[in-house]
């Protein structure tokens, strides 16, 4: 998302970005919409990707259906809990740093 170039104390959820309002507000994803990430038939009988807002169909609310009703400042619900929001994954090996001569033995079996 953008950088903000006004901050505001009133959020306005029928202002904010377009993405933002694809973002899921369940607490679990019911059984068919697992079933729907498998593909859905095309008029051939090959499985297609569903479309992006095949899932509202499948049980799962997002932000743009609840706006306009009481619900778009409260009830938002997530799946997974966090105790710090800026927590750092595990370092792996493509985010270490290495230097050049950590690199050399690589180097020599290209």
């Amino acid at each position: 998302m953008d950088a903000p170039l006004i901050l505001t104390t009133k959020i306005v959820p029928s202002e904010i970005d377009k993405e933002a309002l694809n973002v899921e507000i369940v607490d679990h994803y019911p059984l068919e919409f697992y079933e729907l990430t498998q593909g859905i038939e095309d008029e051939d009988g090959d499985l297609v990707p569903p479309p992006a807002k095949a899932a509202i169909e499948a049980g799962v609310t997002i932000v743009e259906s609840v706006l306009g009703t009481d619900l778009q400042y409260v009830g938002q619900k997530f799946t997974h809990d966090t105790h710090e929001i800026v927590a750092k994954g595990q370092p792996t090996t493509l985010t270490t740093p290495w230097t050049l001569c950590d690199r050399k033995p690589w180097l020599n079996l290209l």
